[in-house]
């Protein structure tokens, strides 16, 4: 009996921490628009991105002006876990058109970002 009542107890210990985690899926990546897929427009959209996800981290929207924040911008291409360019239909007033708009969705390594 001790030890149903010890494993239910456990049971209910770790429940919230499981529904916490899947409430923070997705922190560390984000979605930005770019003009093409060169080397600049892919440079320039990851630091673009690392702030956004450096501002849902923090809460904190005059992020870039931080020295911190300034730091992890100049090379923010050493947090990147994985990056995609993906082309998205356009939407004027809810209906589709034929026009297309290039995206870099970039994840960051969380451990990495995290002991910078």
């Amino acid at each position: 009996m001790v030890r149903i009542i010890g494993i239910v107890l456990v049971f209910f210990l770790c429940w919230p921490v499981a529904g916490r985690s899947a409430v923070l899926s997705g922190l560390y990546q984000t979605e930005v628009q770019v003009p093409d897929q060169s080397a600049a427009s892919q440079k320039q959209g990851v630091a673009s991105a690392l702030l956004q996800v450096l501002i849902k981290l923090t809460g904190d929207r005059q992020m870039q002006a931080r020295a911190g924040a300034a730091r992890l911008l100049e090379h923010p291409e050493q947090f990147v876990q994985q990056y995609q360019f993906n082309k998205k239909p356009v939407i004027v007033n809810n209906q589709l058109t034929l026009d297309e708009r290039l995206y870099l969705w970039v994840s960051f390594n969380a451990d990495t970002l995290d002991k910078a």
